[in-house]
């Protein structure tokens, strides 16, 4: 599945960065939001706002506490929920952990665990595009 950068305007003009729709389900109630989100090669994981949590039927603060530390000088809390995912193009559903985060600017970020596990990512930067393609069978 190929698909192009989405321009935005950046400090500089316009900028292309690699956003994809994705379908976020909650297994034990069948409860699903689609969530943009920003393919990032850097992310430790998939992380998603907090506020989709009350939209999942999820009790927040039940998950697992999880600390990111990244450009700031303080760790952040995340908390994480096992949830289904769903490229919305793409008919293979995969469980993975998502680190759901109070204050986090994006709406969601695809990282190495749980996003690059499943699928082979290529970045065509000069392009504007990438190509994303399943790696393991779909668990639906």
């Amino acid at each position: 599945m190929k698909y192009d950068y989405t321009p935005r305007m950046g400090p500089t003009g316009i900028e292309y960065d690699p956003f994809v729709d994705v379908v976020f389900t909650n297994p034990s109630n069948g409860l699903s939001v689609e969530i943009r989100c920003l393919i990032d090669s850097g992310a430790g994981g998939i992380i998603l706002s907090a506020e989709f949590a009350e939209l999942l039927g999820l009790d927040l603060k039940r998950g697992d506490e999880h600390l990111y530390q990244g450009i700031a000088h303080d760790p952040v809390s995340a908390y994480d929920h096992e949830l289904m995912i769903r490229l919305k193009e793409d008919r293979h559903a995969f469980r993975v952990v998502c680190s759901l985060m109070p204050g986090l600017k994006a709406s969601g970020l695809l990282g190495q665990r749980g996003f690059f596990d499943h699928y082979k990512v290529v970045f065509e930067r000069a392009k504007k595009r990438i190509e994303l393609t399943p790696l393991s069978s779909s668990t639906t």
